[in-house]
């Protein structure tokens, strides 16, 4: 008998596997093409997906800095003179920083020192997510869920044990809501609560007692804005002895605030003449009933806005007369404040969720994900069919099947790579105008250019695995093809 010796095969080397890569990509070019697209056009929506939220969600953290800034005045001008009941409290201590004088107000008037102060923050951020969770419900819901326990606020309501094993019998009945820390963390809150009870009760009565001695104090019919613009000697030990600021140096950061509130309030008053107001609103291209001082402040900053207002004041018969660079300054502030504010509101909830995406988000990118595997996978089959000969011929040379299908991966990965390259430059080059269109001149400050070079590898690397993985179903049919039966193949 005669022995047949096996040689051992010849294996090619990385480099060689790459050069027949790159000739079955050539040779096959349309195909090529129409695997490249799905990836690109894949990667492109994810990357336009990813890039518009990491743009708005740092354009959201500016404006909020800024936004607070502009909010100060509303903030104390509301402390000052709005009464608040013991639910505003409870928001109002969960939010305010250890250091704000409105904290130590809410101590003062308690009654209680600074570790007693630091009990009842922490209940009223505990609770504050209970409180918001019931909030945001539904009219419907909420009222299925509370409407029949009494009214006042819930803490005091749940305070009655009936009441409160209702309310958690309700509440395990409507399907997805679900407490913040569940029935027994309600009842932790709830007996926290109870010992401070009477705390909170002093904080409400005390600091309506002394909303009430500030305005017998200020002059008869004065807004606080007046007062505050212009305070007198004594404003700020009164404000201190009554426990709402105790604050210099607050006191006058709220002066300029308030000078700018008296100033645009006296401008806006001027919309009021008739004959300033048809003016604008011809000039502004709206109509009568329309216009608002915002249109007045983009007709005065506009070349010729000046002597043209002053014009309409003339004609309206009112005497006086504006200080040009001041008022400019003037308007051009509130301008950018209202801007802040705006994109402040567009933007908002750009900071939660995963990536700040929504739900249907989520579900248009898994969708197009599903849509670019399955567009792989059936080019790559088509590029399989095609190819029997050649990787019969393959075999028949001694390729293996592991050779046959490491081959199509990684030809599928090549075109994943360039997809995925071309796809990231796409979606980033269609976000950025979008976004300037949106945000103006604000996107180039705050444009997060490392997050957004992540995002583009993150996106580029999901490419080349959705083009690997997608291909290994037809590599495996590639590998397992018989040479003998590929032959046959017309």
């Amino acid at each position: 008998m005669r022995t047949l010796k096996i040689k051992k095969q010849v294996r090619l080397g990385f480099a060689r596997v790459v050069e027949l890569c790159l000739y079955g990509v050539y040779y096959r070019l349309f195909r090529a093409l129409v695997t490249l697209s799905i990836v690109t056009v894949a990667v492109a929506f994810m990357m336009y997906m990813l890039s518009g939220s990491l743009i708005a969600r740092g354009v959201w953290r500016q404006a909020q800095a800024e936004a607070e800034a502009c909010k100060v005045y509303d903030r104390w001008a509301a402390w000052f003179e709005e009464p608040m009941d013991k639910a505003a409290l409870f928001s109002l201590a969960a939010a305010c920083a250890p250091n704000d004088p409105r904290l130590r107000g809410i101590g003062r008037w308690a009654g209680v020192d600074a570790a007693g102060l630091r009990d009842m923050q922490a209940l009223a951020c505990d609770s504050r997510k209970i409180l918001v969770a019931v909030d945001t419900l539904t009219p419907g819901r909420r009222l299925r869920l509370i409407g029949g326990l009494g009214d006042g606020f819930l803490l005091d309501v749940l305070q009655d044990a009936p009441t409160c094993e209702r309310f958690l019998a309700l509440a395990a009945t409507m399907g997805r809501f679900r407490l913040p820390g569940g029935p027994a963390g309600l009842r932790r809150v709830l007996e926290r609560y109870r010992t401070q009870r009477a705390a909170w009760e002093r904080t409400v009565a005390g600091r309506g007692a002394a909303l009430r001695a500030l305005r017998r104090r200020l002059p008869e019919g004065a807004h606080i804005g007046s007062q505050l613009a212009a305070p007198a000697s004594d404003l700020a030990a009164t404000l201190a002895e009554l426990g709402l600021l105790d604050d210099p140096a607050v006191l006058q950061v709220l002066r300029g605030d308030a000078q700018y509130q008296v100033s645009i309030a006296h401008l806006a008053g001027l919309m009021k003449n008739p004959v300033l107001r048809r003016d604008v609103a011809a000039r502004a291209g709206v109509g009568n009933l329309d216009v608002t001082f915002e249109h007045l402040a983009h007709v005065y900053l506009k070349r010729g806005g000046p002597a043209f207002v002053d014009g309409c004041l003339r004609r309206g018969s009112v005497s006086e007369t504006l200080d040009h660079a001041a008022t400019s300054r003037l308007l051009a502030e509130h301008v950018r404040r209202l801007r802040v504010l705006n994109i402040e509101a567009e933007t908002a909830g750009s900071d939660e969720g995963a990536l700040g995406f929504s739900q249907t988000t989520w579900w248009l990118l898994g969708v197009s994900v599903i849509v670019c595997v399955v567009g792989i996978t059936n080019a790559m089959l088509m590029s399989v069919m095609e190819r029997f000969r050649e990787i019969a011929t393959m075999k028949c040379l001694g390729a293996r099947d592991s050779f046959v299908m490491a081959l199509f991966v990684m030809e599928s990965c090549m075109q994943g790579v360039a997809g995925g390259l071309l796809g990231a430059l796409l979606g980033l080059l269609m976000a950025l105008p979008v976004a300037w269109l949106k945000f103006g001149a604000w996107l180039w400050s705050t444009i997060p250019w490392g997050a957004l070079g992540a995002a583009a590898l993150i996106a580029m690397g999901l490419g080349v695995l959705l083009a690997g993985l997608a291909s290994l179903y037809p590599a495996r049919i590639a590998a397992r093809l018989a040479p003998m039966e590929a032959m046959k193949v017309e």
